[in-house]
């Protein structure tokens, strides 16, 4: 299953594969099975997401702090009672 999707990674990424005889010429020299080969050429994105569907889905999640955030998180005001008991301790 790799090689299809090194092969989809390489039409995605290649702008030499823009131009269909290279393209074609790539895909008849992957090591895929003949069907993929098939569905590639005919841009058959059925018949291909039938062959890959059982291909585990990644997800991936990025989270970013804007720069003006603060670094830290400011400490929750302290009512007076609480105060008192911590300066009693």
């Amino acid at each position: 299953m790799s090689n299809i999707i090194q092969l989809l990674e390489k039409m995605g990424s290649d702008a030499s594969l823009q131009n269909q005889q290279q393209l074609n010429n790539t895909i008849n020299q992957a090591d895929i099975n003949v069907e993929l080969k098939q569905a590639l050429m005919a841009k058959d994105t059925d018949k291909l997401n039938r062959h890959i569907e059982n291909y585990p889905e990644t997800v991936c999640i990025l989270i970013v702090k804007p720069d003006d955030a603060p670094d830290e998180q400011p400490e929750p005001e302290q009512t007076p009672e609480e105060s008192k008991l911590i300066a009693h301790g």
